[in-house]
Parts: structure tokens; C-alpha cells; sequence
């Protein structure tokens, strides 16, 4: 593993190498972000996959909001996370998919891909393709809603901030 994930600053291996690489890892080590107890002895590695595994997060999540939502909710809010993305600023990411949108990244990703989904929360139906975007940048944790849902931000010690990689949310 150590001679096929660079941690030397060189660059990274082309998107099928890194896809066949996370593949094999998820499949035999699990996914660090939800895992992280079989990685304790891979932590360069595990650094790697969870950066990685920000970028497939950033991916999915935009790949199913255009297939769910309305086509140019999210033309903006694209670029803005993408470019925020490029210029390293969102170290950590995780989706939660309602029912349609789980169904989705399951088609889409495979079975091997790790997401949350959100469930029904006090009496507040989840419309079934709706979808939140976890992020932590910096000392804020950040979730973005899909359709025309809101942009939330909290500091990472606020009590009512989300946790990333959760199996479900309400």
C-alpha cells in the first residue's frame, strides 16, 4: 500500500488508480472515516483515503443533487465547493441521502461507497430526494441542503453541530 499512495507531496495516481486503489482498501480495511480502528497502523494512508474519500464525498453529493433537484439550484453552489475544494480549504465531507438520493449513489457508486441517510425527524416528513453535504472547514462544521434548502454553519464546539460520518440522521 505504502508504494501505491504517494505521501511525499509528489503527485497523485490518475482517477482509475486511486478509484481501483479505494476500492481494494474499502473492501479489505474498511472506510476510515467510519472505521477508523482498522487504520491505527496506516496513518499516512489513512490521511490519504479520508482526502480521497472528501473528494468522492463532494462528488457524489453533486452528482445525485443533479439528478434530484431542480436543474440550476446548484450551478453556483458547484463552483463555490468545488473551488473550495481545489484550494484545500474542506478537510473532511460526508453526505446523508434521503430514500431516492440513497437509491441513487447506490446505482451510481456501488455498494462499497459509505453515506448517511436521513430519516424522519419529529413528525417533519424527509422528501425523498432531498440531501445534505457535511463539511468541516477550518473550525466550522458546514451543512449545505439540496433543493433549495439553506446553507448552515456552526463552530465545531457548538453542541448542535452535526457529526460527520454518522449512519443516520433525523
Amino acid at each position: 500500500v505504502r508504494t501505491l499512495i504517494p505521501s511525499d507531496g509528489s503527485s497523485p495516481p490518475p482517477e482509475e488508480v486511486k478509484t481501483r486503489i479505494m476500492d481494494i482498501l474499502l473492501d479489505r480495511v474498511g472506510d476510515p472515516r467510519t472505521r477508523p480502528q482498522n487504520w491505527v497502523r496506516m496513518p499516512e494512508e489513512a490521511a490519504v483515503m479520508r482526502g480521497w474519500l472528501t473528494r468522492l464525498a463532494l462528488r457524489q453529493f453533486l452528482e445525485i443533487v443533479d439528478d434530484t433537484a431542480q436543474r440550476n439550484h446548484w450551478d453556483y453552489r458547484r463552483a463555490f465547493w468545488l473551488a473550495f475544494h481545489e484550494a484545500g480549504a474542506i478537510e473532511e465531507a460526508w453526505v446523508a441521502f434521503g430514500p431516492r438520493g440513497a437509491e441513487e449513489a447506490k446505482r451510481a457508486f456501488g455498494n462499497k461507497t459509505s453515506f448517511g441517510r436521513l430519516d424522519r425527524a419529529e413528525g417533519k416528513p424527509i422528501d425523498p430526494g432531498h440531501a445534505v453535504l457535511l463539511m468541516r472547514v477550518g473550525d466550522y462544521v458546514i451543512a449545505d441542503w439540496s433543493h433549495s434548502g439553506r446553507c448552515i454553519i456552526w463552530p465545531r464546539t457548538d453542541p448542535k453541530a452535526p457529526s460527520l460520518y454518522r449512519s443516520s440522521y433525523s
